[in-house]
């Protein structure tokens, strides 16, 4: 079952994360984004899909409004995940439709993400709800904690 993500929700979204997408954040973190995160659903779409038998959330998608000078305002996908272990049972394709049907309401055209060049099965089933993948890119973070604390040291 699809529904909104709460704060309850935070183990289950950390090992989400962690297992899913390779990010194995701290629990103080998560839930600290969480708080922010579910704040603000004018601007963030965050729902999960529970599984019935546990209650647990095993897969989840998050979408931001995204308004930018190139385009029409649009959902930029943050995150799509399903645990490995409950993956190909169709959830990934009904976050996706919900998200999408959000979109709608709110009078979203546009539907924008990005995905790993590695991530070869995400783009096979990207490309087979209708998602043209049509652009390349390269990823550029700079970390200006970690580049301060480095002139402290020094």
């Amino acid at each position: 079952m699809i529904r909104k993500i709460n704060l309850s929700d935070v183990e289950d979204l950390q090992k989400i994360n962690a297992k899913s997408l390779g990010y194995p954040v701290s629990i103080e973190l998560t839930k600290k984004q969480l708080e922010k995160v579910v704040r603000d659903d004018k601007h963030h779409y965050l729902v999960g899909y529970e599984d019935d038998k546990t209650g647990h959330i095993v897969g989840y998608i998050h979408a931001e409004v995204y308004d930018n000078l190139y385009s029409e305002t649009l959902f930029n996908i943050l995150g799509l995940a399903v645990l490995k272990e409950n993956q190909r049972q169709k959830i990934g394709q009904q976050l996706m439709e919900s998200m999408e049907k959000e979109a709608l309401l709110r009078g979203i055209h546009l539907i924008r993400l990005n995905s790993g060049a590695n991530r070869k099965n995400a783009h096979l089933f990207y490309e087979s709800l209708g998602y043209d993948g049509s652009k390349e890119q390269k990823r550029f973070i700079k970390n200006l904690k970690k580049i301060a604390e480095e002139k402290i040291d020094d």
